[in-house]
């Protein structure tokens, strides 16, 4: 291609549960990670397009795990915690140790984003305010995944908003208005959640959808949740009647990972709005060239995302090629 696709105007996340753990001898699990297993994951999340993984780590191992994303180059602008969430006991304690070691390892002063309670029902999301101001009195800001209510509780205080179905439910570019309405972001996640062996339903609905309707990013879950034996889908037993089968994009070994094709179908839903965001960023620039956009801006408009993305990824690169050299 003779042109350099431009990063993604969507910030892309997972739930990312896995946590170092003092044994040496590598588990097939999604919650303990040598450094090792934690390092390959971490790149492969970074090849694939996702920036900004959650982190699930207490304070003793923070140092660690900011060195392995250092070394496998993820930036530094944002750090999802859910190593303790707002509800916490000495919250502003644990905000100050964080954002303190951030500091130190070159993270901006407002990256420390903190989990609220997840998928909280409404009488939870009134108990949440006077804390979420505790962490905005110190420079942290607030995020958590919910439903179509959290708006009236929490509309004007938390700071990122991951919505349950977002990209494939109706008020979808309603609650986008409202929560940027509020200049707050929102993301989707489980639209579906990770598991699904069908690689074309996360490239349509994480990416051309996901910027159609005007969202902000995606965090989903998960990279790897496992339950039970890992390798087995269909261990649950009559005393866990209700236990979901995994729900991971990679499954882990014990000195690397296997993809799956729905992890592939992911990257190339962060691909097609990297190639949607290098149109827009070329539509901008003729603009201020004072160039005639009219029809380009009338192609852009009328992207239809329930298309042929392959078509369509076509069509967005004549255009690019179009009009590359007009200015």
């Amino acid at each position: 291609m003779p042109f350099k696709l431009d990063e993604s105007k969507l910030d892309y996340s997972l739930y990312y549960t896995g946590k170092l753990t003092k044994d040496k001898t590598p588990l097939l699990d999604s919650y303990k990670k040598t450094k090792k297993q934690q390092e390959i994951e971490l790149r492969d999340m970074k090849e694939h397009g996702v920036l900004y993984p959650t982190s699930y780590e207490k304070i003793d191992k923070l140092e660690e795990t900011l060195k392995l994303r250092d070394k496998v180059g993820l930036p530094r602008d944002r750090f999802y915690t859910i190593g303790f969430n707002v509800m916490s006991s000495g919250l502003s304690k644990k905000i100050l140790k964080y954002k303190k070691i951030l500091n130190q390892y070159s993270y901006d002063k407002d990256a420390l984003y903190i989990y609220a309670i997840d998928e909280a029902s409404e009488d939870k999301l009134k108990k949440e305010l006077p804390f979420i101001k505790i962490a905005h009195d110190h420079s942290a800001k607030v995020f958590t995944a919910g439903y179509q209510y959290t708006y009236d509780y929490l509309g004007n205080y938390l700071d990122l908003f991951n919505y349950a179905h977002g990209s494939i439910r109706k008020d979808a570019k309603e609650q986008v208005k409202k929560w940027h309405k509020s200049k707050k972001e929102i993301f989707v996640y489980a639209s579906p959640q990770v598991g699904v062996e069908n690689p074309e339903v996360y490239r349509r609905n994480f990416g051309c959808k996901l910027w159609k309707k005007g969202f902000d990013g995606a965090m989903n879950w998960a990279y790897q949740a496992h339950r039970g034996a890992f390798w087995n889908d269909f261990d649950k037993d009559s005393t866990t009647p209700n236990q979901f089968r995994e729900e991971a994009f990679t499954y882990p070994t014990t000195d690397g990972i296997i993809g799956t094709i729905q992890w592939e179908g992911f990257r190339e839903a962060i691909t097609d709005v990297r190639y949607i965001s290098t149109l827009e960023n070329l539509r901008n620039m003729l603009e201020v060239a004072g160039k005639d956009v009219y029809h380009l801006n009338l192609f852009i408009k009328n992207i239809d995302c329930d298309s042929n993305l392959d078509k369509l990824r076509e069509k967005i690169i004549d255009n690019i090629l179009k009009y590359r050299y007009v200015i």
